[in-house]
């Protein structure tokens, strides 16, 4: 079961911006990364008993950022969207996450 959120960015980050969101998210200790592209990271949690699977998948668009999480618990969650939030306040713009 996953547990997805999704928020509208404002304002709409550049593409530059969204890549160095990707790369900043990418540095999160305790993720390792699986897949990374320009606009999506795959990555497990270090913690996990198999960090090699997959835990949370991120896209991020100019206009909205997506967050599902497959393998995570609460505390897990509101770490990574508590980060992940500070990283896009830091790039300039404003996300507030709505679970789906």
């Amino acid at each position: 079961m996953s547990i997805e959120y999704t928020g509208k960015l404002i304002p709409e980050l550049s593409d530059e911006h969204v890549e160095l969101l990707i790369q900043k998210i990418s540095e999160i200790q305790g993720l390792s990364v699986l897949v990374k592209t320009s606009n999506e990271l795959r990555t497990g949690l270090v913690e996990n008993m198999n960090p090699e699977q997959e835990a949370i998948k991120f896209i991020v668009k100019s206009d909205q950022v997506y967050v599902g999480f497959h393998v995570c618990n609460r505390n897990q969650r509101d770490r990574i969207l508590e980060l992940i939030s500070l990283m896009i306040r830091d790039s300039g713009s404003d996300c507030e996450f709505n679970e789906e």
